[in-house]
């Protein structure tokens, strides 16, 4: 086995790992909008996805529920954690709930009391919340917009469900 030597990094430049997560959030902030108008197409239809079956697109469509009125201590929390944007987008392009929780949002709750244990009350609790309640959106997102009936290499139509 060969080792990779890397060149020396220029002085002052981020670490490696904080460039590839910036490369993936900018990758992820793409997709968004790449795929903004085919994702209000399908939660505006109501449909079943193909190949999510029993799955409610309106449910996964819904935005967490936005933080309390002036509570900046978890926006601060949010940023400085590095999920900031990804917590702001859904909240700007997401859809309003329309009072039905499906299984994401209670995963997503579960998750987040399990990760507080019963610590809750502060503003780094109210930032695992909201957290959790993003990822949950997001999953919802992706699983809207990948590809319907479409493969995901050659985006030809698939003769049927997926597998």
């Amino acid at each position: 086995m060969t080792s990779l030597t890397l060149p020396p990094r220029p002085p002052g430049s981020p670490p490696l790992a904080h460039a590839w997560q910036t490369l993936a959030d900018g990758l992820l902030t793409q997709r968004l909008h790449l795929h903004l108008d085919e994702w209000r197409a399908a939660v505006a239809e109501e449909q079943a996805l193909p190949d999510v079956p029993g799955a409610d697109v309106s449910v996964l469509a819904q935005r967490p529920s936005p933080l309390r009125a002036g509570d900046e201590s978890v926006k601060v929390l949010l940023a400085d954690a590095g999920l900031g944007f990804w917590w702001e987008l859904l909240q700007r392009h997401g859809a309003e709930s329309r009072n039905r929780r499906g299984a994401l949002p209670h995963a997503a709750d579960s998750a987040a009391q399990n990760l507080l244990a019963e610590q809750s009350g502060a503003a780094w609790s109210d930032a695992v919340t909201a957290a959790s309640g993003a990822a949950a959106w997001w999953v919802g997102f992706f699983a809207v917009i990948r590809h319907r009936g479409a493969h995901h290499i050659t985006l030809e139509p698939r003769q049927g469900p997926a597998p």
